[in-house]
């Protein structure tokens, strides 16, 4: 711990606002409460890591597999959502305990059709790919259904910017189901409307025009604002100390310098801020959104963009033909700056400039 600053004392009880703070590696299961987290076992299976933000990569990297005429074979079972009401307890409302403006909140029936859609999905998937080869066809009702499903839980999740770890994570269960619809009927001529269809039809179009758009609101909205507040602590020797200042409340302080060579006590003021503004990503509290706002950026940017060149090699594969622009990679530049604000007074404030990690 650095002796530069004093983390103030954080309350135990976990709630639904620091969900997100230990998202990343560790996955899905470290967004739940105790209680939940040991539910969530079940779901890593023998990859501990590979669930929640990595999920989506995960099966997009298994697709690219599918594709070069390997077999699906265990996926659905090793990282699956076995869980789906806790998976999405996970990956939708900790995302939106964290974001302090919404266009809207997902209502509790809403929330439960997700749920049953998401379970039925993940169980027709991984009933078809558990089956020979040579039963796909009679079990082709499955991947039906599938397509189905799949299609509807997007177009529910486009209506709310915090479902954007389930989109990402649904577009490519709806990849992977068109892709094995086009290859079982493809031994029987052209198959290729089962692709070609999630292009012409606009739902490419509208889902990679939403996706990196939600996903920049959520980064912005994470990002761990803060307020440096500075104080003189003795004006003798130009001794200074300053607030780390989140919502309203102090998460952690400087531990105070005497800065016995400045020139005026205004400049042992910006000397702290200065120090203090170096130190913003050692606080706590700050140091877990900072770990939290990375990982979302980072990964939800990588599924949205393997989905994105996936669907165009998809899409070339089924027709020789280069698939129409889907996506401005340009949106998902990883910025990962936030705007950090400092006073002197405790009552005027001013842009500190942003902070980059």
């Amino acid at each position: 711990m650095s002796e530069r600053f004093l983390p103030l004392p954080q309350p135990k009880t976990l709630t639904r606002r620091t969900f997100l703070a230990a998202a990343g590696a560790t996955g899905i299961s470290a967004l739940l409460l105790p209680d939940q987290a040991d539910a969530q076992l079940g779901i890593v299976a023998n990859i501990a890591v590979v669930v929640g933000l990595d999920l989506a990569k995960h099966l997009y990297d298994k697709l690219q597999d599918y594709m070069a005429g390997r077999v699906l074979g265990k996926v659905f079972t090793e990282p699956s959502i076995g869980d789906a009401k806790n998976w999405i307890n996970g990956a939708v409302l900790s995302i939106e305990s964290r974001l302090d403006q919404l266009e809207q909140r997902i209502e509790e029936n809403r929330l439960r059709d997700m749920e049953s859609t998401l379970a039925a999905i993940c169980s027709q998937l991984a009933e078809y790919f558990s089956l020979p080869p040579a039963l796909y066809a009679a079990n082709r009702a499955k991947l039906d259904n599938c397509s189905f499903r799949t299609a509807e839980l997007i177009s529910m999740c486009e209506e709310y910017d915090q479902t954007l770890v389930l989109a990402n994570t649904t577009m490519a269960h709806r990849l992977i189901c068109q892709y094995a619809l086009y290859k079982l009927d493809s031994a029987k001529g052209d198959a290729s409307g089962h692709i070609t269809s999630l292009v012409t039809s606009g739902e490419l179009d509208r889902y990679f025009g939403w996706a990196p758009k939600a996903r920049a609101r959520i980064v912005a909205s994470l990002a761990p604002n803060v307020l440096i507040k500075c104080y003189p602590i003795s004006k003798h020797d130009h001794s200074a100390r300053c607030d780390f200042v989140q919502r309203g409340a102090v998460v952690g302080r400087t531990d105070g310098h005497a800065w016995s060579t400045a020139a005026d006590e205004a400049e042992a003021l910006v000397r702290e801020y200065k120090l203090a503004f170096h130190d913003i990503g050692k606080i706590g509290p700050v140091s877990a959104d900072v770990h939290s706002w990375k990982a979302f950026n980072v990964k939800t940017g990588e599924a949205i963009y393997a989905g994105c060149e996936l669907a165009r090699t998809m899409y070339h594969g089924a027709t020789g033909s280069q698939c129409p622009e889907l996506l401005d990679t340009s949106q998902l530049e990883l910025q990962n700056t936030s705007e950090i604000r400092y006073t002197f007074d405790g009552q005027h404030e001013h842009r500190g400039g942003d902070w980059k990690p």
